[in-house]
């Protein structure tokens, strides 16, 4: 923590603060950071200049009560953790201020001077301290202590009262002025939001009428964008005869405070739209406010039934659409004759009331169709405005139709919906055909845009020509409609293409000869595409040309891809050829299978010399299991052989085999194998790769012989020198002749131990250790080897860990101990003396796990990659440990060799875990 102010903000209504001591309950709610650190930067210099004080600490009281160190300055960088917090109910220096609300004095050197000051005093080294109560808001003390390397006097004490005094008064002053500031904040950003997000218009405006703000809503129902609305003046958007009217409105605003009425603004694009507004003086001083409702449409549609009445009449019969007025005051529902014959029902005169229509309606409709009607009559009605929507209905007949209703609304001065005309018309076979027609067009369009080709279309008469969509998108134009003069097709085609396209367009016109080519196009972006055009002259009666339908077809991608098909088919041989001689020519024997259920074989060259002709005399798998073998001479299991792996998907790298091959010699062969997938990932057959080992083995069989000789050679001597020194030992008494036979004895055992492990090296590196396998007690087993160490220290490490209801395991128990043996040597030797070494067994489903953790110094991590090599050996603090560097290499073996895995995690400076599996059925 360095030498500034700690604190930060705890908002009351988060109730969680954040920051270097912000944990749940944390001080300094009201306060922020930035807010009191030039204020206690300014206590601390009074404290060193009024005080003389080494260093100045704050702490205040957090939502559980507790003491909460929040800021400091002066003393050592960081105070101890203790001293973070104090309960308010501790026999401490701080608390004892607090609770009795005086200033506290204390002495560091003094026998019954409180822990806290005695910690205070070894961080800073200040002997003499003092404490003042901090009263803060809502009855809370927090509390101001000072360190002081001179005995502090009377003048001291009230000093420091003065100071806390002014401290409180100012962390209260910052708290009130923090949430007045969070409060109005809170409101501006409502109303922002509202503001912003509000469905109808809004305009905001000064004294002088000019516009200050404006919505999303306003903006669109004006036609113009926020930033040219902000500026105007409302008499700039008004039309030009409404000025005076506007000037009078405005000063009767100002005057009243409230108005509503209609008025007439001019659009962004000229036009002029009519709005109902409600508007409000001096919500803010100075600010007024006015929300508009777009009252056009509706004006224009009132005004237009009025007009058209008795056309509307008479087009009725004529048309059979029929006609609704809603009377919402009166709740009367006139339908003309024609809405009745619609409806499959007899006509009446007599005006029904919204009960009985709705009932009638309801009747020939789906619940569904009701809700989705209603639905639309609720919007219509809160919205004013005139709506359209489609009837689903069923006629007492049976007969299903569709009935399509549009209708206008019309409100009172008050904005309040007030009646409603409307029409209803049966376009069943309208909607039919257009749904028919617009599937034809989006079907022709889509397969003519899925296959780049599009549709065109001469009128010989006319001398112009019609395109599809797809035909501009060809050409690179825009899509536009209407005819095309000859002169759009000439300014994409090439100049040396022109001529021949219009001779051949000739020949088809006048000589009816069939119109077939490919030629380019040049797009208005630069770029050139490759079309075909095929085209068909029909004539009329009197064999006069009439008009010319052809397709364009975009091949560009076609032809680019045959181009790359045949590159790619050229560039293919040449890899064939390529890899042919790369096969041909490899040291190494490669075996391609061809196929899945009846692979065809190949081989290469060095294959041939290596095993015969054993591919050609290979009539299946369970013939080739015949003549292969693992090392140790046991035959290969079904879906065991290299060859099966891969065809399922599996690798094989660096596995040892035996093949016999047709002369009757044994090949010692290292085989690694991949399956061979195409681009979907199936696999069509396999890759094997034969390495001849044999002069390698030759040699590991003459090194395990040596090293048998070798620690057979030793054992006898050696054995003898051990038990004479025992011998020694037993009978010696003088001191310095007894140390050095047990010298002796030590470094004739570590001999045998050498020996042992280069013998377990020959049996593993040639795949002759041989396990004496039986069920084993895993748990007993571990007892007894912490039992048998024979440094009663290192035993007294070791903490056993094991799982209940340990199953038993299929192993050769001497093979494990030693493996255990070794691990716990190891954690002993490397790790911190002292500290404890856990021994832990775990039974999951299929395994068990062993765990052998110590604590220490940790693994280098650039050892971590060869660590299980052989001849490595680590270090204990700056000394190497003796041994060969076999002991790992040895056990992973063994693990390994019981269908296990050996690995290690180790973290520097705190715990290093081995740890091996089982597979509990052997």
């Amino acid at each position: 923590m360095s030498n500034e102010w700690r604190g930060t903000t705890w908002p009351a209504w988060m109730g969680k603060g954040f920051g270097p001591h912000a944990t749940e309950g944390s001080a300094a709610r009201d306060w922020t950071r930035e807010s009191v650190a030039k204020p206690f930067e300014r206590l601390y210099t009074t404290a060193r200049c009024a005080l003389d004080a080494d260093f100045l600490l704050l702490y205040l009281p957090n939502t559980r009560g507790a003491l909460e160190l929040v800021a400091h300055r002066g003393g050592p960088p960081e105070w101890p953790a203790p001293l973070h917090r104090i309960s308010p109910v501790a026999e401490s220096f701080v608390a004892r201020a607090v609770r009795g609300g005086t200033i506290e004095s204390a002495d560091a050197e003094a026998p019954a001077a409180p822990e806290d000051v005695r910690m205070a005093h070894a961080a800073s080294g200040v002997r003499f301290f003092m404490a003042a109560p901090v009263a803060l808001h809502g009855e809370r003390t927090g509390a101001l202590v000072a360190g002081f390397t001179r005995p502090n006097s009377l003048k001291t004490r009230g000093a420091l009262e003065a100071l806390a005094d002014l401290a409180a008064s100012v962390l209260e002053d910052k708290r009130a002025r923090g949430e007045a500031e969070a409060s109005a904040s809170a409101w501006q950003y409502a109303f922002r939001t509202f503001f912003d997000t509000a469905m109808g218009s809004i305009l905001v405006a000064n004294d002088d009428g000019r516009l200050l703000e404006a919505n999303a809503a306003a903006c669109s129902l004006l036609g113009r964008s926020r930033e040219e609305i902000v500026g105007l003046t409302i008499r700039e958007i008004t039309p030009a005869h409404g000025n005076a009217r506007f000037d009078e409105l405005w000063r009767t605003f100002l005057s009243d405070g409230i108005q509503t009425g209609h008025f007439t603004f001019v659009r962004g694009d000229g036009s002029t739209i009519d709005v109902e507004y409600h508007a409000r003086a001096n919500v803010i001083p100075g600010c007024h406010v006015a929300g508009l409702h777009d009252m056009t449409e509706q004006s224009r549609a009132s005004a237009r039934m009025r007009r058209d009445h008795e056309s509307l009449t008479r087009a009725q019969r004529i048309a059979r659409v029929g006609s609704i007025d809603w009377d919402i005051r009166d709740n009367e529902v006139r339908w003309s004759a024609e809405c009745y014959r619609l409806l499959g029902l007899e006509p009446t005169p007599t005006p029904r009331t919204l009960e009985d229509a709705s009932a009638l309606l309801a009747a020939r409709m789906s619940p569904e169709e009701q809700a989705r009607v209603r639905a639309a009559y609720e919007a219509a009605l809160e919205s004013g405005r005139s709506f359209s929507v489609d009837l689903h209905i069923r006629r007492p007949d049976g007969e299903e139709r569709l009935l399509h209703q549009e209708a206008d609304i019309e409100c009172d001065a008050a904005g309040k919906a007030v009646r409603i005309v409307g029409t209803i018309q049966d376009v069943t076979e309208q909607r039919r055909a257009e749904q028919a027609l617009r599937r034809s067009r989006e079907s022709l369009a889509r397969a003519q845009s899925v296959a780049h080709v599009g549709h065109w279309e001469w009128d010989a008469k006319a001398g112009e020509s019609c395109w599809s969509e797809e035909v501009y998108r060809i050409f690179g134009l825009p899509p536009r409609t209407g005819p095309e003069p000859p002169q759009t097709l000439a300014s994409v085609l090439p100049p040396e293409e022109r001529t021949r396209i219009l001779e051949a367009f000739r020949a088809l016109v006048e000589r009816g000869e069939p119109f077939s080519c490919e030629h380019r196009v040049l797009r208005p972006d630069g770029e050139h595409r490759i079309v075909r055009v095929e085209a068909e002259l029909t004539r009329d009666e009197a064999g006069r040309p009439l008009n010319v339908l052809g397709v364009v077809q975009d091949i560009t991608d076609l032809r680019r891809a045959e181009r790359e098909r045949e590159a790619g088919r050229r560039a293919l041989a040449d890899e064939r050829r390529w890899l042919r001689a790369v096969i041909e020519s490899s040291p190494v024997g490669i075996q391609l299978w061809e196929g899945v259920g009846s692979p065809q074989v190949t081989q290469n060259r060095m294959a041939d010399q290596l095993l015969g002709g054993l591919a050609a005399s290979l009539p299946n798998l369970d013939y080739l299991r015949t003549l292969v073998s693992r090392p140790d001479g046991s035959s290969i299991g079904a879906g065991e052989l290299s060859v099966e792996r891969a065809m399922r998907g599996e690798v094989s790298l660096g596995r040892e085999v035996i093949v016999k091959r047709p002369d009757g010699t044994d090949l010692h062969a290292l085989v690694n194998a991949s399956p061979v997938c195409d681009e979907d990932g199936t696999i069509q057959g396999a890759v094997v790769l034969f390495s001849d080992i044999s002069a390698m083995k030759e040699l590991a069989r003459l090194r395990e012989e040596w090293t048998s000789i070798v620690a057979h050679d030793l054992r006898q001597p050696v054995t003898t020198i051990l038990a004479t020194a025992a011998h020694l030992v037993r009978c010696v008494v003088e001191p310095s002749t007894k140390l050095k036979a047990e010298r002796i004895r030590a470094s004739a055992e570590r001999l045998i131990r050498m020996t042992d492990d280069l013998s377990d090296l020959s049996r593993l590196d040639t795949h002759r250790l041989e396990l004496v396998r039986a069920p084993t007690n895993l748990p007993g087993l571990l007892r007894q080897i912490v039992e048998d160490i024979a440094d009663e220290a290192a035993r007294g490490r070791v903490r056993l860990s094991i799982d209940r209801n340990m199953p038993l395991v299929h192993v050769d128990a001497a093979r494990i101990q030693q493996v255990v043996e070794n691990l716990v040597s190891n954690a002993v030797k490397y790790g911190e003396p002292g500290t404890p070494i856990a021994i832990e067994l775990r039974a999951l489903p299929e395994e068990v796990v062993l765990c052998v953790r110590n604590e220490g110094p940790g693994i280098d991590p650039e050892l971590m990659p060869r660590l299980f090599s052989r001849f490595q050996r680590g270090s204990a603090g700056t000394s190497r440990i003796k041994g060969l560097g076999l002991g790992l290499y040895i056990c992973r073996g063994l693990v390994e060799a019981h269908g296990g895995l050996l690995r290690v995690e180790s973290e520097p400076g705190k715990t290093t875990t081995f740890l091996f599996t089982l597979p509990i059925g052997g």
